[in-house]
């Protein structure tokens, strides 16, 4: 889905992919963990020509990240704290209830990830979760 639309943002709608981010909780999504959710993502997106960078990789990815390069942007909440993307996937978050983060770690970190959208926000989910239950209905709340 979010290659598919990814594609679609950037080749029917303009949207420059260096407008366009996917920001994960964990980078450890599910049980058992074969790869990691960024390798998955890259590769996906990789398969169907969309270039991308894990500006969260390590240390010198994040030291080198150039938010003007021609490439979706894929990042922790944490990393992508202070930028702002014209449309933002929030990936893994109906898993962070199953995390060792507390309540209001969790309220922060979505409230992170959610405003780095300026103008369109997905929220792709496997499973239903109390978190994404919550984050439907705000959103919800504030679109009417």
């Amino acid at each position: 889905y979010i290659g598919d639309k990814i594609k679609y943002l950037n080749q029917s709608e303009g949207v420059p992919l260096s407008q366009i981010a996917v920001v994960y909780a964990s980078k450890n999504y599910g049980t058992p963990v074969r790869s990691s959710l960024p390798e998955v993502l890259m590769d996906h997106l990789d398969s169907i020509g969309i270039m991308s960078v894990w500006a969260s990789m390590d240390y010198r990815s994040k030291k080198s990240y150039d938010i003007t390069t021609e490439s979706v942007t894929i990042s922790t909440v944490h990393s992508a704290k202070g930028l702002d993307f014209s449309c933002v996937f929030l990936v893994g978050f109906d898993d962070v209830g199953n995390s060792v983060w507390t309540d209001e770690e969790v309220d922060r970190m979505v409230y992170v990830a959610i405003t780095r959208a300026t103008d369109q926000l997905w929220i792709p989910y496997i499973q239903k979760s109390k978190l994404i239950d919550r984050m439907v209905e705000c959103l919800t709340a504030i679109d009417q």
